[in-house]
C-alpha cells in the first residue's frame, strides 16, 4: 500500500498510531508517533496500516436461532415465553472483523474497547430475558479479552451465571452467560 505525507497510520507490529511525515526510498516512511514525545521513526510500508477510526464503525447483525436483534433495538424480535427462552442460545462472535463487517487496523486498545461495548450491549439489552443463555465467542489468544470480559460481568452483571461455553461446540474460546 502506498501512503502519502498527512496519512494517519497504524503501526502493526506495535500498540501505536501516527502520521507519515516523509516518504523515503526502498518503500520507507518517516512516522510521528501520537504519543507524549512525538517520537519519529523511519517504517517500511509493509509494517503500515491506514488507520481507521473506530467512531465510524457499524456493527453486524446479531444473530439468534430463529429471530435477529439488531444494535440497539430488540422491539422487532418476537417475545418469547420464560420455558422457550431457557431452550434459545444467543451466540456473539466478539473477533473484531465480525463486529465491524470488514478487515480494519485498529490499535488492541480500540479493539477491546469494541469489544467490550459489544458484550455490554448485548448483556444489558437482554436483561429482562431471565434464563437466556449468551455465547460470548471471545477466541483464543493471551486472554486479555476473556480477563475483561470477566472483570465486566463481575462489576456490572454480577447476577448473571457465567461458565465455559461447551468445550465440544467452542473449544476454550467461548463464555456462557446465563442472564
Amino acid at each position: 500500500m502506498e501512503f502519502r505525507v498527512g496519512d494517519k497510520v497504524s503501526l502493526m507490529d506495535e500498540d501505536s498510531r501516527g502520521y507519515i511525515l516523509e516518504i523515503l526510498p526502498k518503500g520507507n516512511y518517516r512516522v510521528e508517533l501520537d504519543d507524549d514525545f512525538s517520537t519519529q521513526m523511519v517504517v517500511s510500508a509493509s509494517k503500515l496500516a491506514q488507520y481507521t477510526d473506530i467512531s465510524t464503525y457499524k456493527p453486524n447483525k446479531i444473530k439468534k436461532k430463529d429471530t435477529l436483534l439488531y444494535k440497539g433495538n430488540t422491539s422487532n424480535a418476537p417475545k418469547l415465553s420464560q420455558q422457550s427462552l431457557s431452550k434459545h442460545v444467543l451466540e456473539i462472535d466478539l473477533h473484531i472483523e465480525k463486529l465491524v463487517g470488514r478487515k480494519v487496523t485498529l490499535m488492541n486498545s480500540e479493539m477491546l474497547e469494541i469489544q467490550l461495548s459489544k458484550v455490554s450491549q448485548v448483556l444489558t439489552e437482554n436483561r429482562n430475558n431471565r434464563g437466556l443463555k449468551i455465547i460470548l465467542i471471545h477466541g483464543n489468544g493471551k486472554g486479555v479479552l476473556k480477563n475483561e470480559i470477566l472483570k465486566l460481568l463481575k462489576k456490572n452483571f454480577s447476577t448473571y451465571k457465567i461458565s465455559d461455553a461447551s468445550m465440544q461446540k467452542y473449544g476454550t474460546g467461548a463464555l456462557e452467560v446465563q442472564v
